[in-house]
């Protein structure tokens, strides 16, 4: 914990100082006055401070001879005070200290946090829970949420497995994740639209190298939003990394309009299910692939035409072609099959594309290169065999999505159901639980934040 200074009534300052004088200096004067006015206005106003500073001591003082002399009593005179009355006495102490701190304008805030750390990639063993992980300064544009919950996403765990080694293993150790929903516990100083206390959730980008998986988040403020109040935080917390994907791909990439046939090729997962969720709100006829134990549930979010996955020649089974297909499994199977099933002019949207994996293979700069010349290679052969568009697609934070996934939530037109629960600190288990599709819905991680 540490003690950092602000003005009362006015934004929480984070900036640190070595010395009092270093606080004292930075109070600054209008450039238009000449030096001699400057130079009285600077020493009025570190006179000032001064005087702040040495009520503040004395007050503390106070207070400790306070606390003093009040055990003195109860353990002296008394000779066997009673624990109700050490309890009260203790209670009383604490709340004026912290009346004190709160007109004096002084506030605690945390610098380390319980988390989920990952020091080394591999299986779910190398997950540890650690107490004391370091909480990052909080930007100007950043909010600090008190973690609720934290949805489990395929990500997670091919991170943990080594996917963005490239980027990621110079930064051993790290914690992962990328949902997140709770509590607002502090805001950077530009921050407008979020404030202290409210109820919120979002995700994180791919690439973010502070992950949610932890008592405390740290995230942009349009990576946040309010959390509709009827749904959990459980709930609230299985949503965003996926819907933003979905989002992505089909209103920011295929940009889909009302009519359009669209086909999620594995609509089964999160992905698929908020990409079928989006497709319906947007008035489009949108079928699917899946496997048999999840058709009733695509179904129910709106797919119209729902084909098994493991039928063979997949593409024979649907009698019309579509504008838009979203492959979440990206398989060289599934590719071709979505893009004979497209008709001109249309849009092929995988999430499996190769820039990570030839990063992590050639390193960043050889495989960015390789990746963007496998990338146009596809581009040019589809367009001009199929007159079609390919696309490598990926999460992007977008304050705007956000927004209305969280307005098709609170109207009860998206959801992801939750299939497993575990505390954070079983965060190995869940990934045990993810890997086995063990659960049939999200997974996620309920987090019990320390005070």
């Amino acid at each position: 914990m540490v003690f950092l200074f602000r003005g009362r009534g006015t934004t929480t300052t984070t900036t640190r100082f070595e010395t009092l004088n270093d606080f004292a200096t930075t109070l600054s004067v209008p450039e238009s006055c000449n030096s001699k006015v400057a130079e009285f206005l600077l020493l009025q106003k570190q006179f000032w401070f001064y005087c702040w500073l040495f009520c503040s001591v004395n007050l503390f003082l106070l207070l400790l001879l306070l606390l003093s002399s009040s055990l003195s009593f109860l353990l002296s005179e008394k000779k066997g005070a009673s624990f109700e009355e050490c309890s009260l006495l203790a209670c009383i102490i604490s709340a004026a200290f912290s009346q004190a701190t709160e007109f004096l304008g002084i506030k605690r805030y945390l610098t380390t946090c319980r988390a989920v750390i990952l020091s080394e990639f591999g299986g779910p063993d190398v997950l540890r829970v650690r107490e004391d992980v370091a909480l990052p300064e909080l930007g100007a544009s950043e909010v600090l949420v008190r973690t609720h919950a934290v949805g489990v996403n395929p990500l997670d765990l091919r991170m943990r497995g080594g996917y963005g080694c490239s980027l990621f293993k110079p930064l051993l150790p790290l914690v992962i994740g990328r949902d997140v929903s709770g509590e607002v516990t502090r805001v950077g100083n530009s921050v407008q639209h979020l404030h202290i206390g409210e109820q919120v959730f979002g995700a994180l980008h791919p690439t973010a190298t502070r992950g949610t998986y932890s008592d405390y988040a740290i995230l942009h403020e349009e990576q946040l939003t309010h959390k509709p109040d009827n749904i959990s935080h459980t709930e609230a917390a299985a949503i965003p990394f996926a819907a933003l994907t979905a989002w992505r791909a089909l209103r920011g990439t295929a940009q889909i309009k009302k009519g359009q046939r669209i086909l999620v090729m594995g609509g089964g997962g999160a992905v698929g299910l908020t990409a079928i969720q989006l497709a319906k709100s947007t008035e489009c006829y949108v079928a699917c692939t899946c496997g048999k134990r999840s058709m009733e549930l695509v179904k129910e979010a709106g797919a119209m035409e729902v084909i098994d996955y493991t039928t063979p020649n997949i593409d024979l089974q649907f009698t019309d072609r579509f504008d838009v297909v979203l492959d979440t499994i990206g398989l060289p199977e599934t590719e071709a099959a979505g893009i004979r099933l497209l008709q001109p002019g249309g849009h092929y949207l995988t999430l499996q594309g190769e820039t990570v994996t030839l990063a992590d293979r050639y390193g960043l700069v050889a495989g960015g290169a390789a990746a963007a010349a496998v990338l146009l290679k596809k581009k040019i052969r589809y367009k001009q065999q199929y007159g079609i568009d390919y696309w490598w697609t990926i999460m992007r934070t977008d304050a705007e999505a956000l927004e209305e996934i969280a307005g098709l939530i609170k109207d009860g037109r998206l959801k992801v159901p939750v299939g497993h629960t575990l505390p954070l600190e079983e965060a190995a288990e869940a990934h045990r639980v993810r890997e086995g599709k063990k659960a049939h819905g999200k997974v996620v991680l309920e987090v019990k934040a320390e005070s």
